[in-house]
């Protein structure tokens, strides 16, 4: 059991342990949507909805644009659908 290890044992677990949390640390933030937003991405929002086609806005409406450094007022001047 646990309470059995040597403190030499209980370290080199804890190191383990350490090195593990690290790479998954590394792991979420390479996946977080403000990491990939630094890359030029971005979000496009319609009343606090993430935009997902073109199908939900309509010509005129408003829209909030989110980039890594902030975020902008938008309105829909166009529609241009693909497929």
């Amino acid at each position: 059991t646990e309470y059995n290890k040597t403190e030499e044992e209980l370290k080199n677990m804890f190191s383990e342990k350490s090195k593990q949390l690290t790479v998954n640390v590394a792991k979420l933030d390479a996946l977080s949507p403000l990491k990939v937003m630094t890359r030029g991405y971005s979000v496009a929002l319609s009343k606090d909805n993430i935009l997902k086609s073109v199908d939900n806005v309509c010509k005129g409406d408003e829209i909030k644009v989110k980039l890594a450094d902030g975020t902008l007022d938008c309105m829909v001047e166009n529609i241009n659908k693909e497929n």
